[in-house]
């Protein structure tokens, strides 16, 4: 599973930081970073609840 943002999309509103602080932060510019492209199995439940709550859609999983 891969994990990324559509930097077009994103507005930066840091749900998804909230959910899976692991996994996304947003950096010093305000803007949002992937941290673990490849998220482990431990850390699925709350990627998959940050991409599903994103209001933008701006998340998205592919397998890989």
């Amino acid at each position: 599973m891969k994990v990324s943002v559509n930097r077009e999309a994103c507005r930066d509103t840091a749900l998804c930081t909230g959910l899976a602080p692991e996994v996304f932060e947003l950096n010093e510019q305000g803007r949002l970073v992937v941290l673990v492209e490849t998220p482990s199995p431990d850390q699925l439940d709350d990627v998959l609840q940050a991409v599903h709550s994103c209001p933008l859609q701006a998340l998205s999983v592919t397998d890989d």
